[in-house]
């Protein structure tokens, strides 16, 4: 029996299992990069994650100083970045 992409058998996200199985993930990121591009891809999304991990702990830390953002100034950074 195939259990489709998000669904739960068991108990079990499926979805899960796929991001922390190298050997579920990796063939589907080779077949869509090439054998070559695929290291780039790999670095490429560790630099991501790592800069949201980074972005999210400046967060953090003006929060605990200042108070949480308000709704307005999020969306005054949300402006600026998409360059509105």
């Amino acid at each position: 029996m195939r259990v489709g992409y998000g669904a739960r058998a068991s108990g079990r996200d499926h979805r899960q299992e796929v991001r922390h199985h190298p050997q579920i993930a990796c063939p589907r990121g080779r077949s869509r990069r090439g054998a070559r591009g695929f290291s780039r891809f790999v670095s490429d999304a560790v630099e991501h994650a790592l800069a949201l991990t980074e972005t999210r702990e400046i967060v953090e830390v003006f929060e605990d100083e200042h108070g949480s953002f308000t709704p307005e100034e999020i969306e005054g950074a949300r402006r600026t970045w998409h360059g509105e």
